[in-house]
C-alpha cells in the first residue's frame, strides 16, 4: 500500500492507492483527482466577522453550495470558504467581497476576475440563530439548520434543505432541484421548476408549487387563520392534516383521482347521476373539514391527490 499526500494551499488531499497487483505505477495529479471525483486544487479561507448592529446576512454565490448552522450566542459570524478549481491559477481569480451595507446587512459576494476563471466556492458559516438570511447560488445546494430569523433562498440548479426554522420562509429552485423543509413554525412559500417538494411537521401557512415534481406535505398544526395552497403540473400531491383540522377544502386534478381519509362535508351541487358526474366526483372536491376556518387548495394536472391524517407519535 502506498500513501500519497498532496498539499495544495490550505487543503490536504490524502489519496490511498492500493498497488498490490501493480508495481512501478505512476499517477498524475489529474488522475488521482479523477479517481476521487473532485477538483485537484483547493484553497480554504477562515474568517470571523463582528456583527455589531447588523441583523441580516446576504450571500451571493456563483457556483457552489451554501451551508448555514447556528451554535453559539456570540454576536459574530464564522466563515469557512473552500475554493475549488481544476487549475491552480484560477484560485486567486475567485474572490469573496465583503460589504457592510447601511441597511444593517453583511454581504458576501463571489466574483470572478475574468470569464476564463473556472471553479466553485463552498460557503460554510456558523451564525447567531436570530439573524435574517438572504441566500443565492447559481449552482449548488443551500442547507440551513436551526434559524429563528426569516429566510429567503434561491438556487438555479440545486436543492434547498431547511431544518428547524421559526420564522417566514421564501425559497425557490428556478431550474433543477428539490426542496425539503422540516419543522417549520412560520409561514412557508416555496417554488420549484423541475423538482420535488417535501415539507414535514409544519405549523403554519404553506404555499408550494412545482412544474414537474411531487408535493408531499405533513402538517402538525393548521391555525384557523392559515392557508395551504399546493399546485403542480406533473406529479401527485399528498397532504397530511391533523384530525382536528377546520378548513374549507378545494381540490382538482385533470388526469388523476382524489381521495381523503378525513370526512369532508361536500357543498351542495345539483347534477345528474351519470358517468360524467361520477367521473367529476373522482377529480374535484369542494367542501368543509370540521368548522371550516382555514383554507386548503390542491391542484394538479397529471397526478393523484391524497388527503391523509397526520400521524402523531
Amino acid at each position: 500500500m502506498k500513501i500519497i499526500i498532496m498539499y495544495r494551499n490550505s487543503a490536504v488531499v490524502i489519496a490511498v492507492l492500493f498497488l498490490s497487483t501493480i508495481t512501478n505505477a505512476k499517477f498524475s495529479l489529474k488522475e488521482v483527482s479523477s479517481f476521487f471525483g473532485g477538483t485537484p486544487y483547493e484553497e480554504v479561507v477562515y474568517q470571523e466577522y463582528q456583527l455589531n448592529n447588523l441583523n441580516t446576512l446576504s450571500i451571493e454565490n456563483i457556483d457552489g453550495p451554501i451551508k448555514i448552522k447556528t451554535g453559539w450566542k456570540k454576536n459574530m459570524i464564522f466563515l469557512k470558504a473552500t475554493k475549488r478549481a481544476n487549475k491552480k491559477e484560477h484560485l486567486p481569480d475567485m474572490k469573496i467581497h465583503v460589504t457592510r451595507a447601511k441597511d444593517k446587512k453583511l454581504i458576501f459576494k463571489t466574483t470572478y476576475a475574468h470569464d476564463k476563471a473556472k471553479g466553485s466556492i463552498e460557503y460554510e458559516l456558523i451564525i447567531p440563530s436570530d439573524i435574517h438570511l438572504h441566500l443565492k447560488t447559481g449552482n449548488g445546494t443551500i442547507t440551513v439548520h436551526d434559524i429563528r430569523g426569516p429566510i429567503a433562498a434561491t438556487t438555479v440548479k440545486g436543492n434547498i434543505e431547511l431544518f428547524n426554522t421559526k420564522n417566514t420562509i421564501y425559497v425557490q429552485s428556478t431550474k433543477n432541484g428539490s426542496i425539503t423543509i422540516q419543522n417549520a413554525h412560520g409561514p412557508v412559500s416555496v417554488a420549484a421548476h423541475n423538482g420535488n417538494i417535501m415539507i414535514d411537521n409544519a405549523y403554519n401557512s404553506i404555499v408550494a408549487s412545482t412544474t414537474k415534481g411531487t408535493i408531499a406535505v405533513a402538517c402538525s398544526e393548521v391555525p384557523s387563520t392559515s392557508a395551504i395552497r399546493l399546485e403542480t403540473t406533473s406529479g401527485p400531491i399528498t397532504l397530511a392534516l391533523p384530525s382536528s383540522i377546520n378548513a374549507q377544502i378545494k381540490g382538482n386534478t385533470a388526469h388523476g383521482t382524489i381521495s381523503s381519509d378525513h370526512y369532508i362535508t361536500l357543498k351542495p351541487h345539483t347534477t345528474k347521476l351519470n358517468n360524467l358526474a361520477w367521473n367529476r366526483f373522482k377529480k374535484e372536491v369542494n367542501g368543509t373539514l370540521g368548522t371550516g376556518e382555514a383554507e386548503v387548495s390542491l391542484k394538479t394536472t397529471y397526478g393523484n391527490i391524497k388527503v391523509l391524517k397526520t400521524v402523531t407519535t
